[in-house]
């Protein structure tokens, strides 16, 4: 071999390490980048779709023993990062991560779903006995105080279990214990909840209605009826407040308790809002104009930028005058973000439409509502309205939120009156409009219409 030939020898041989020095260095990045990608950065523990690997890897096991899944829920855990900062809650969640890691086996694996949720797979050994005490185990650790800086602060958790068979995936475990977490909530909380029959009976039903839900949107049929908002001086009919309703070919009516909370967690909330307003503005376009609609709008609408756009296309769509229109937002829907609320729905009243705050009363932060926002009108919650000429405590809260209302020249409506004796303390302490059953219950659009009149 000459010189020239060995020079172009070491030449190939230096580019090929070279090629090889980055194709190890890109292999690495491309490792880490997935390790990321399966973990949470805080803990170091599995995320949801790195835990969900493992669960689908441990299901296709062999063996005897089915695994466990352990779903925990952190109580009140935002509270300790609005009240004491986000480096306290970091250090608070680093010690759930730590409690999981000491009680795991050596082939459990824990993870953290989310920002206060965790999970811990269990290897099969030890049956649903080794489960439940771990899971009471675990609880007590977690609630043990831990000293963050100059404060000592407490957890509490409640857990969700459920036991894996061979028919279910990964999805389907954490559906089950996620189920089982939801029912030891209703229970009490800090407590064990386990996924059994019933709950398998519920979520197979929840299953089939979430189907049914997407399809019922799609083809309208979830409709607008109409409660009857009457003065309570006069006895005059003012108006209407828009109630959806859904009857379902086989199952009958479904209440909204049941489908609005289904809506809400599948993230079709906003597209059933939208398609019963719209409905609901066609079908009184043309009522006296002298009726005032009200329609209540989701958390989601309230903090979704569009929302005024959206409800200007909706007005022009269908023609209705906005002047007739109110549109009632719970506090819950503008009290994360004050600031962003108040743009949407000075946006809102722009339109020509006005704005009431529903379910007053409910909530912590009412008059700071009250302040900061521009509403026109107080919904006392029907909790303080059903029996007030009987409950002490109801008469002071009514008449404080009428004397508050007229201080701050607002309209009030009360919810759900249903007793005479109700209708007659309310109109004595000058409450403007009523609405309930003693007064009319929700009808559809064709005996609303009958009640409303034409227009002009």
């Amino acid at each position: 071999m000459d010189r020239m030939e060995l020079v172009s020898l070491l030449t190939g041989l230096a580019v090929v390490a070279g090629l090889g020095w980055r194709v190890a260095a890109l292999t690495r990045e491309m490792r880490r980048r997935d390790d990321t990608a399966r973990h949470d950065p805080l803990t170091g523990l599995p995320n949801r779709r790195g835990l969900g690997e493992e669960i689908t890897e441990r299901l296709a096991e062999e063996g005897p023993e089915a695994p466990f899944l352990l779903l925990f829920d952190l109580e009140r855990f935002k509270a300790i990062n609005d009240l004491h900062g986000r480096a306290t809650g970091d250090r608070m969640i680093r010690h759930v991560a730590a409690c999981l890691r000491a009680g795991a086996g050596p082939r459990d694996i824990a993870a953290r779903l989310g920002g206060d949720e965790f999970a811990l797979l269990l290897a099969g050994e030890g049956g649903a006995a080794r489960a439940e005490r771990l899971a009471r185990r675990l609880l007590a650790a977690i609630a043990r105080p831990v000293q963050a800086g100059d404060v000592t602060l407490g957890l509490r958790a409640t857990c969700g279990a459920a036991e894996a068979d061979r028919a279910c995936g990964a999805g389907d475990l954490l559906g089950r214990a996620d189920a089982a977490l939801v029912a030891a909530k209703r229970a009490g909380r800090g407590s064990v909840g386990w996924f059994d029959a019933e709950l398998r009976a519920r979520s197979l039903e929840r299953t089939a209605l979430e189907a049914d839900l997407g399809q019922a949107i799609l083809r309208g049929d979830i409709v607008p009826h109409f409660e009857p908002v009457h003065d309570l001086g006069s006895g005059t009919l003012r108006g209407f407040e828009v109630l959806a309703r859904w009857f379902h070919a086989t199952r009958g009516e479904i209440s909204p308790t049941v489908f609005i909370p289904i809506a809400e967690e599948t993230g079709t909330i906003a597209t059933l809002g939208w398609s019963v307003i719209g409905q609901a503005l066609r079908a009184a376009r043309d009522w006296d104009p002298r009726l005032r609609i009200s329609v209540n709008v989701s958390p989601v609408q309230v903090s979704d930028e569009t929302l005024v756009a959206r409800l200007r296309e909706v007005l022009v769509e269908t023609g209705f005058d906005p002047r007739r229109l109110e549109i009632e937002v719970t506090e819950t829907a503008v009290i994360a973000d004050m600031a962003a609320a108040r743009a949407v729905l000075e946006g809102v009243r722009a339109l020509g439409v006005s704005l009431a705050l529903d379910d007053f009363g409910t909530g912590f932060s009412s008059l700071s509502s009250l302040r900061q926002l521009p509403f026109d009108r107080i919904k006392i919650d029907r909790s303080f309205v059903a029996q007030v000429s009987l409950r002490p405590s109801s008469r002071q809260i009514v008449t404080g939120i009428l004397a508050l209302a007229r201080s701050l020249e607002m309209g009030v409506t009360a919810e759900g009156i249903e007793t005479e004796e109700d209708l007659a303390f309310l109109r004595a302490h000058g409450c403007e409009l009523g609405q309930g059953y003693l007064l009319g219950r929700a009808v559809g659009a064709r005996d609303a219409a009958a009640l409303a009149g034409p227009g002009a």
